[in-house]
């Protein structure tokens, strides 16, 4: 009895390790992505209102492009 108890533990330990690494690796990538973000905005929040206009984006749009990643408008339609 204690010799198939002992077996059962390892296997969920692995378990529980593989959850932990795929729970750390989520969050590294969401980490990661929030810190682009971050520095896109700040690239795009020190370009003048010219340099928006010319890639075609106003500054009360750049966090949507940068959150959609794609033309706000296509989106409102």
């Amino acid at each position: 009895m204690a010799f198939a108890s002992a077996q059962s533990r390892p296997a969920g330990s692995w378990r529980i390790a593989r959850r932990v690494v795929r729970i750390v690796g989520a969050a590294r990538e969401a980490f990661r992505r929030h810190r682009r973000y971050r520095h896109e905005l700040g690239e795009l929040a020190a370009m003048n209102d010219h340099a928006l206009r010319d890639i075609g984006i106003s500054r009360c749009e750049v966090r949507g492009v940068l959150w959609y990643g794609e033309d706000l408008r296509s989106k409102l339609r």
